[in-house]
C-alpha cells in the first residue's frame, strides 16, 4: 500500500509541474513567433515522452520475461526470487513518467492553437488587453 501511495504522490507531483510551464512573454511579441514557440515545446514534449514510455515497456518486457523464465528454477538451488523484479519496477516508472510529458504536449498543441487566435477586448470600456480565449458553443 506504502508503494502505491509513493507512486501515486509522485505521479501527482510530475502533473503539476508539466503544467506549471508559461511562455516567455517579454520575448515573444507576435503570433507566429508564440505558436512556433508552442509547438516547438509541443514536439519536444512528445518525443521525450514516446522515449519513456518506448524505454519503460521495452525494461518492463525484458524484466517480466526474466521473472516469468525464473519461476521454472523454483525448488532448485539456482532459484533467484529477485529476478526481474527490479526491471519491472524501473519499466513501470518510466511509463509513468511518460505520462506528464504527453499532458504537457497535449497542453503545448492546444496553446499553439490558440496563439494563432489571439483576441483583444475591452474591460471597462478603457484599455484593450489581449488574451487567449476559448469558445465553445451548446446547441440546445
Amino acid at each position: 500500500m506504502k508503494k502505491l501511495l509513493t507512486v501515486l504522490v509522485v505521479f501527482l507531483s510530475f502533473i503539476q509541474f508539466a503544467s506549471a510551464q508559461i511562455a516567455d512573454t517579454v520575448a515573444v511579441t507576435s503570433k507566429q513567433s508564440t505558436y512556433s514557440l508552442y509547438m516547438d515545446r509541443h514536439k519536444t514534449n512528445l518525443i521525450t515522452g514516446f522515449v519513456f514510455l518506448g524505454a519503460g515497456v521495452t525494461t518492463l518486457a525484458i524484466g517480466s520475461a526474466s521473472a516469468l523464465n525464473s519461476l521454472n528454477d523454483i525448488g532448485t538451488s539456482s532459484y533467484d526470487s529477485t529476478n526481474g523484479e527490479a526491471l519491472v519496477i524501473v519499466g513501470l516508472a518510466a511509463s509513468l513518467v511518460s505520462i506528464p510529458f504527453f499532458i504537457g504536449s497535449r497542453v503545448n498543441w492546444e496553446r499553439a492553437r490558440f496563439a494563432l487566435k489571439n483576441e483583444s477586448v475591452a474591460i471597462g470600456g478603457m484599455n484593450k488587453f489581449n488574451y487567449m480565449a476559448i469558445s465553445f458553443k451548446i446547441d440546445l
